[in-house]
């Protein structure tokens, strides 16, 4: 059975619905996506976020990106004191 292929008009999204679209992928990730201007200026936050840092959406736009420096040097100070993960995984060259 084969299976034909779409029309353009179907494929095609417009600006804004594909603005929708990566909006909805970006806050309903668990990683931490934020948008930051050339000044330093937060302009974004998602929910992975706000689970890392600890501050709301709301709390932190347009807050200068500095503020978060403390929390993220707290974050891979811990990361860093991890044990290695163990893996089943062999690399051979």
């Amino acid at each position: 059975m084969a299976i034909a292929p779409k029309k353009s008009s179907e494929v095609t999204m417009t600006a804004g619905s594909r603005l929708s679209f990566l909006e909805s992928i970006v806050q309903s990730s668990d990683n931490s996506i934020l948008g930051v201007t050339p000044n330093g200026i937060i302009k974004s936050w998602n929910k992975g976020a706000e689970k890392m840092f600890g501050y709301t959406e709301k709390e932190i736009i347009g807050q200068p990106i500095v503020v978060l420096l403390h929390k993220f040097t707290y974050i891979l100070d811990w990361w860093i004191k991890q044990p290695p993960c163990k893996s089943n995984v062999n690399i051979e060259e």
